[in-house]
């Protein structure tokens, strides 16, 4: 009976720990994830911050070009003379703003046909590879950005005369600045990674910022949408969220967050892989 007794006390006494075990694991785990999972929205909002502030300069240096009231002079008395001289003040005016800044850019000037007259970059003059009426931030990954086909963001809008739409301005903007802003891998441990994915005209999901893990990945390579455990897809399905039970591009299971910047129609993602965010556990 006292050896029941010994045993049957160490089995309640066993059990109890184990529940108070079990119980502190999940609470630590959950811990972990909440740390983890906050660390990664901080460095998200600042890089939203970061990218809503670059898009913003974007938009006024195309407003500077639009509505500027030489260029609109200008460009309606080309478009009713042909004056030469009014073209050769529209490509000065153009290319004197886009010298302006550290940051590749270029201005276009359409008429309401959507044809360039007027450019900072002389090869751009002529039929349009692109419709200037799209009034919205398009990822080009075309050769319209420089002669090196490099790919850009591109704005465009109205140029108003006494309140008719007489032509468009459009103006080009390098990659770069946007890459850098992702791609700073200070602060976001081994396996931290941010990217910025859109989706084009065709309905594909897109990476339009480099990725950490894979630098031999092309530029504007799709995103597969066949794992429906994907981070990356859900960061342009305009929600926002977080959680940790992801696959990424290389198939790991991670952890992180996705966001979707609306207005821009560009999806954030903010991930590291689970083994690293729950190390400590």
């Amino acid at each position: 009976m006292r050896s029941k007794l010994i045993v049957g006390g160490a089995s309640t006494s066993i059990i109890a720990l184990s529940i108070v075990a079990l119980v502190a694991f999940f609470m630590t785990k959950d811990a972990i994830s909440d740390t983890a999972l906050t660390g990664l929205n901080t460095v998200a909002t600042n890089q939203h911050r970061q990218i809503t502030t670059l898009l913003n300069s974007y938009q006024e240096d195309l407003d500077t070009i639009s509505g500027d009231t030489q260029v609109r002079r200008s460009l309606r008395q080309f478009l009713e003379t042909g004056a030469q001289m009014e073209r050769f003040r529209l490509t000065q005016i153009l290319t004197e703003r886009a010298a302006i800044g550290t940051s590749f850019h270029s201005f276009d000037l359409h008429n309401a046909e959507g044809s360039i007259v007027a450019s900072s970059e002389p090869g751009h003059v002529g039929p349009s590879t692109y419709d200037p009426s799209e009034m919205m931030i398009v990822i080009e990954a075309g050769s319209m950005v420089s002669s090196d086909d490099l790919p850009g963001v591109r704005l465009s809008e109205p140029i108003m005369f006494n309140g008719t739409t007489i032509g468009y301005a459009t103006v080009h903007h390098h990659l770069d600045e946007l890459n850098d802003i992702v791609t700073q891998n200070i602060g976001r441990g081994v396996t931290g990674e941010s990217m910025v994915l859109h989706r084009d005209s065709d309905g594909d999901i897109r990476y339009v910022t480099n990725l950490r893990f894979d630098e031999n990945r092309d530029f504007y390579s799709p995103v597969s949408e066949l794992d429906s455990n994907r981070i990356e897809p859900l960061a342009v399905e305009g929600v926002t969220g977080m959680g940790t039970s992801f696959t990424d591009y290389r198939g790991e299971q991670v952890l992180g967050g996705y966001r979707y910047m609306k207005g821009a129609e560009l999806g954030l993602v903010g991930k590291m892989d689970r083994d690293e965010g729950f190390a400590r556990l």
